[in-house]
């Protein structure tokens, strides 16, 4: 899929509390557009699966990290949603 990046392939992922690896899973996260990806197998008890990430848009070039740093501490955050599905 062009512009949303490829699958990807995790595994072990841990299918249970007690932190074995022994009954772990492959999972498989596909991107679907730019705000949700598919996960199989499906984890969740609700679909589509709603989370939100706070982020900062700093823009430009800067000439030292304490640009940079003012810049990015300047920034207002901002909610970034993504659905699993």
């Amino acid at each position: 899929m062009p512009g949303f990046g490829k699958a990807r392939t995790f595994e072990p992922v841990p299918a249970g509390y007690d932190g074995s690896t022994a009954q772990g899973r492959r999972l498989l996260v596909s991107p679907v557009d730019e705000t949700r990806l598919s996960i199989d197998p499906y984890p969740f008890d609700v679909q589509p699966f709603r989370v939100c990430c706070a982020y900062k848009h700093v823009a430009g070039d800067f000439r030292s990290e304490t640009a940079f740093l003012e810049a990015y501490y300047a920034a207002v955050p901002k909610p970034k949603y993504f659905e699993f599905v």
